[in-house]
């Protein structure tokens, strides 16, 4: 059965994921129109050098964290191709593959709506009336920061809890109530 189901499975627990980024993403912060980031730019007190390093460390950290959502993508792409045959893993008693490929798809779609979370944090840090100068910046830069190992550390988190061995364990139950109802037939 989950053979068949990987690619769905994938699907749909990406796309719950996404849900939830969506959701985040919906949360209003600021005056619809506002621009945060044009605030630090319009302070004559921002334009030392301090500030353009910091403008372009929260411009990297930016980039960064749009092409790991990119890469997201391609991910996600390859774990519906992947389940399949990492299902095979659960004819094991370990689960083998199978959980590897359960964790890595749950780190994947939480990963979107956590660094959305955090993204939120920072667009609420600089927003227009906070007071703006350089220490929100680099509070700015810390949220950025975070947003960015995100994906390595709830990819800790699920090798560490178990993620995969909950889902695994209770496909296994599945598939022995399966099994003794095809035998009472």
């Amino acid at each position: 059965m989950m053979i068949a189901a990987g690619p769905w499975l994938a699907r749909n627990v990406f796309g719950y994921g996404a849900y939830l980024a969506v959701s985040i993403a919906q949360v209003p912060l600021v005056a619809e129109g506002s621009n945060p980031l044009g605030m630090f730019l319009r302070n004559p007190a921002s334009s030392g050098f301090g500030f353009i390093l910091a403008f372009i460390a929260m411009f990297v950290f930016w980039a960064l964290i749009y092409v790991q959502s990119i890469i997201r993508g391609v991910e996600v792409a390859f774990l519906s191709v992947a389940g399949p045959i990492m299902a095979v893993g659960l004819t094991g008693s370990d689960e083998g593959a199978w959980a590897v490929w359960w964790r890595e798809l749950i780190v994947v779609s939480l990963s979107q709506a956590v660094q959305m979370l955090m993204l939120t944090g920072f667009f609420a840090t600089i927003a227009p009336g906070q007071g703006g100068g350089f220490y929100l910046m680099m509070v700015g830069i810390a949220w950025l920061w975070v947003a960015f190992k995100t994906p390595s550390v709830l990819k800790q988190f699920a090798y560490h809890t178990g993620a995969g061995s909950l889902a695994s364990g209770a496909t296994r139950m599945g598939q022995t109530i399966a099994s003794v109802v095809i035998k009472k037939k």
